[in-house]
């Protein structure tokens, strides 16, 4: 684990901050899991995508998203909602995470690991469909 940390500090913009929400059971789809494979393999050996995009959603680290969606989140820990958030990897391949939200207060029963084609959310940075 410390190997890892360690590994995750080289990677330029990440800083480890403590979790505001706990991330449940994590699952991903196939599609998702190769795309963190190739993404492995394409940075030198450095455990990058999942650890860290699972520590900065989680650390409310969510620099691809609008201030609106940050906000948005934000809101969403304190009130029981659901969280996303999405990051480039260095393949280019953008992932998306959505932690579900389970009745009121902060139980997070599971979060789910996407990639962004496959993740039905209005993301701001995107025109709608026609």
């Amino acid at each position: 684990m410390d190997e890892l940390r360690r590994d995750m500090e080289k990677i330029p913009g990440y800083e480890r901050r403590a979790p505001l929400f706990k991330l449940g059971l994590v699952v991903m789809s196939p599609s998702a899991e190769r795309a963190l494979e190739e993404a492995h393999g394409a940075t030198s050996g450095i455990n990058f995508p999942f650890a860290a995009c699972a520590d900065r959603h989680a650390a409310a680290d969510w620099p691809e998203l609008s201030d609106h969606e940050r906000e948005a989140n934000l809101s969403a820990i304190e009130g029981g909602h659901e969280i996303t958030g999405a990051y480039t990897l260095p393949t280019g391949k953008r992932i998306v995470l959505v932690t579900a939200a389970e009745g009121p207060g902060r139980y997070r029963p599971r979060t789910t690991i996407l990639l962004r084609e496959e993740a039905l959310l209005p993301f701001e940075d995107e025109n709608p469909p026609c």
